[in-house]
């Protein structure tokens, strides 16, 4: 099983939350289907 991480950096919470909730993204995530398994997190920054 391959596996990978990747960060992406927002200004804010709200802003990720729109980033996954996106049209566009949301239609990527169709087209993948069940094909993957996905374990997706927002968090809040720790300063």
């Amino acid at each position: 099983m391959k596996e990978r991480t990747v960060v992406i950096e927002f200004p804010n919470f709200a802003q990720a939350v729109a980033a996954y909730e996106a049209a566009a993204y949301q239609k990527a995530l169709a087209v993948l289907g069940n094909a993957v398994e996905r374990d997706l997190r927002i968090v809040h920054a720790v300063e």
